[in-house]
């Protein structure tokens, strides 16, 4: 009689169906290739064009922000630093000296105002300016004096109006001179033109030196007794004066130039 476990274990092996399942082999999953992708919509580009240019934006106004912080920085420092420098007693006068070597009317008349509001002594402004004057209207002499040996100052003198004023140079220097005083736009070709034509410089200088004090003058006193008739209006009505003052001459260059072309195209 065989043992209660084989009974047991051949029971089992009879009731118990043994099913073999065939091996599949793994597959790996395959990427889909580019031309099975959907293609994006309108819509997507333009979302996708609205997202780049707001982030372009955004970053193009930090930009901005942080370069204008940094501007109002340098402007802080800067009128802290010229703040006192402005204050200063002297700088009214420097700027009255260094005006005549920019443009001399302007300075002419600047100095003559702030004197008339008080900005500056009188004094002070008037013979800073004087020296201006003498000094810018001086080195121009010289362009014209070196102009034969030297090609910088060759081609400034090479102009049709320094030869335009050869006449005027070796003919009447003292009305040329006073002429160009009062004429704006004639003052650099005639000083160049003294230089280059030899003119005697200590002529030349002390005929600037009158005609500059006597411009002057008349800049000084005139603002003066405008300003006592105007007031505190005195920048104002200066500056509209100064306006049409220089609308009038370019309106007169502009008649002289059209009438100069055309006698000239019916001379041709």
């Amino acid at each position: 009689m065989l043992p209660l476990n084989v009974h047991r274990l051949a029971r089992k092996l009879q009731s118990d169906v043994i099913v073999l399942k065939p091996i599949v082999p793994r597959t790996t999953l395959k990427a889909p290739e580019r031309g099975d992708e959907d293609e994006p919509t309108a819509a997507e580009e333009e979302g996708r064009f609205a997202r780049s240019v707001y982030q372009r934006l955004r970053r193009d106004s930090s930009r901005a922000y942080r370069l204008d912080a940094q501007a109002g920085r340098l402007y802080r420092h800067f009128m802290a630093d010229i703040t006192p420098l402005m204050n200063h007693p002297w700088t009214p006068l420097w700027l009255a000296f260094l005006g005549p070597f920019v443009q001399e009317d302007a300075a002419v008349l600047g100095a003559a105002t702030a004197a008339a509001t008080g900005a500056g002594t009188a004094t002070g402004l008037f013979l800073a300016t004087f020296a201006g004057l003498l000094v810018s209207d001086g080195w121009k002499y010289w362009i014209g004096y070196f102009a034969h040996a030297n090609a910088w100052a060759r081609s400034k003198a090479m102009h049709p109006k320094v030869e335009a004023a050869r006449t005027q140079v070796l003919g009447n220097l003292w009305l040329a001179l006073l002429t160009a005083r009062f004429v704006p736009g004639t003052r650099i070709p005639l000083y160049i033109a003294c230089g280059y034509f030899k003119a005697p410089f200590w002529r030349f200088l002390v005929m600037i030196a009158v005609t500059g004090l006597m411009y002057l003058t008349i800049a000084f006193v005139a603002i003066a007794a405008l300003g006592a008739a105007v007031g505190e209006r005195l920048p104002i009505v200066l500056g509209l004066i100064v306006g049409l003052a220089v609308l009038g001459l370019i309106g007169f260059y502009w008649f002289k130039r059209r009438r100069t072309a055309g006698r000239s195209g019916e001379a041709s």
